[in-house]
């Protein structure tokens, strides 16, 4: 669905690689996990252009022509990215960016804020906790990335559905049954009704769906 998603939108070229992982067992900090982790980043190093969006495959588009919106916006930074939750439960992590999507440039400090997470990737950290890290650090703040928030106009994520947003982020989904049914169930609203209605709090939308 994530590649179908974006086949609407002919202007989009996808770049894609297909990887090798160590796995069973798959899922959070396991070795397969660390290995995946690892590769996307050399293939993202492999493939900096002048502006490159990057997409976790857990990502439906919706109106896949405002993604010209998001990069013409992101023409004076380095780096733009997706928060890691709106929601307010999850408030902690509202200064932290999702790495599932962000628009970089390629250019020297974007190139080395990824060789460094490389570098720093372990056992328990991936790449969000690395690239968040290295991104408010002391070095890179005097160096001045310039970085931002794409405002949630754009995007929803979890329980809340797609109403005139871009694309739908499936994050905080536990099994991979529940992913596919959000999926599935996204797909089926949105091309079978002209309108949509948000969820105002966590989780209302998403048990609806889930039962």
């Amino acid at each position: 669905m994530f590649c179908d998603s974006l086949a609407r939108e002919p202007r989009i070229t996808i770049i894609s690689k297909k990887i090798n992982i160590s796995g069973p067992p798959y899922g959070y900090q396991t070795d397969s996990w660390r290995s995946a982790i690892k590769q996307k980043i050399e293939f993202l190093l492999e493939n900096l252009t002048e502006q490159v969006i990057f997409s976790d495959c857990d990502i439906q588009y919706f109106n896949p022509s405002l993604l010209f919106d998001i990069m013409a916006e992101a023409i004076d930074l380095d780096f733009y990215g997706t928060r890691e939750s709106t929601y307010e439960k999850r408030g902690k992590y509202k200064n932290n960016f999702n790495t599932g999507f962000y628009i970089v440039k390629n250019v020297p400090l974007v190139f080395s804020l990824f060789e460094k997470t490389l570098a720093n990737l372990t056992g328990e950290k991936g790449d969000q906790s690395t690239i968040n890290d290295l991104l408010f650090a002391p070095e890179y703040r005097r160096l001045k990335l310039k970085h931002a928030f794409i405002p949630t106009h754009y995007y929803t994520i979890g329980p809340y559905e797609p109403l005139g947003s871009c694309f739908h982020h499936a994050t905080y989904l536990p099994k991979e049954e529940q992913l596919l049914r959000y999926y599935n169930k996204y797909f089926e609203l949105y091309y079978s009704k002209n309108s949509l209605v948000y969820g105002d709090k966590y989780g209302e939308i998403g048990y609806e769906f889930l039962k």
